[in-house]
């Protein structure tokens, strides 16, 4: 008697063979096909005027039990239908913002004269604001008004930015929607106590620790809007 050869696991097919999954059955078959039968002689039958197995035509199937069974299940379908929305949902943004991401990359990748500029942009307004942070330690009164005066400056190149026009910050600050602003107040204020510098001079007396609060005042401004 000949003996079962046993399937070879060196051949590459062996394993593959191994790990595919047993198809249908003959009755799983076999209750399908009769499901596929009974449905599509039920549509025939209306097509042309008649009716199908069991009395259905295509009037009755949307009506009758069929219909019915379904719609014991339309509360679920409605509740699964909006989980699926709020999934995809989520899946759109998140999309999108990966998509934002990957084109602020290829933009600096593909146009490295771009990404300088704005890298060279962001390094010279660090820069400034490690300068106002010097002359706002130092021990020289002079220095402080100074570091007032170059956080200022700061501001009107920001709102420049922005695209608020006028001739003076005043002017810039005055067409600022307070929703759009959060740190507005803090500008006002800071804005009023350099043009006080500005016009007294010599004769304006601050110290430090006052001047110390206005510099956080611009802090507070820049910082909202990333422009430090």
């Amino acid at each position: 008697m000949a003996e079962a050869r046993r399937p070879d696991a060196r051949r590459p097919d062996a394993r593959r063979d191994a790990a595919a999954p047993a198809g249908l059955t003959a009755a799983e078959k076999l209750i399908g096909a009769i499901i596929i039968i009974v449905v599509a002689m039920s549509l025939f039958g209306a097509l042309v005027g008649g009716e199908g197995p069991f009395g259905l035509t295509f009037r009755n199937f949307f009506t009758g039990p069929v219909f019915d069974f379904f719609q014991s299940f339309y509360f679920y379908f409605k509740i699964a239908s909006l989980v699926f929305s709020l999934v995809f949902l989520y899946g759109i943004v998140y999309s999108y913002m990966g998509i934002n991401e990957i084109r602020t990359r290829e933009n600096a990748y593909y146009n490295p004269e771009g990404a300088a500029r704005i890298a060279a942009e962001v390094s010279q307004k660090n820069a400034k604001w490690e300068r106002i942070q010097t002359h706002i330690a130092s021990d020289n009164p002079s220095d402080w008004k100074l570091a007032i005066l170059e956080a200022d400056i700061m501001l009107d190149l920001m709102l420049d930015r922005m695209g608020y026009m006028g001739e003076t910050i005043g002017d810039k600050l005055k067409r600022v929607e307070r929703s759009d602003f959060n740190t507005i107040d803090n500008a006002w204020e800071a804005h009023k106590i350099r043009n006080a510098i500005a016009h007294q001079g010599a004769d304006f007396v601050i110290n430090q620790r006052e001047a110390r609060r206005v510099v956080e005042l611009y802090r507070s401004v820049f910082e909202e809007f990333f422009y430090i």
